[in-house]
């Protein structure tokens, strides 16, 4: 029977929950405020975006999908490797002499 103690459970991707037009948040007269409410498990972030309804969904759609991305880990990275001078020997600290 295998050890399933240090096993952890499948967890949820980040998903869009509710998407509605709702009033401004600062109380300004501004009619085009949405709210968005995403959850990932037991996790709910609730937030608020000004915009018309077609870019506030696809920022929300992206930002879904940023939060997926860094929670699962990127599978492509870029390599930087450092282009310029050959490495030379590194000159010795002097010896202190107590």
């Amino acid at each position: 029977m295998a050890d399933e103690t240090n096993v952890m459970p499948a967890v949820r991707p980040f998903e869009i929950v509710a998407l509605e037009q709702t009033d401004s948040p600062d109380g300004s007269d501004a009619d085009d405020w949405y709210r968005y409410e995403l959850t990932q498990g037991t996790t709910t972030i609730t937030g608020y975006k000004q915009g018309g309804a077609e870019e506030v969904r696809e920022e929300v759609a992206s930002l879904v999908s940023r939060l997926n991305e860094r929670r699962a880990g990127k599978t492509s990275r870029v390599h930087l490797t450092r282009i310029g001078r050959k490495s030379q020997p590194r000159a010795q600290a002097p010896v202190r002499n107590n």
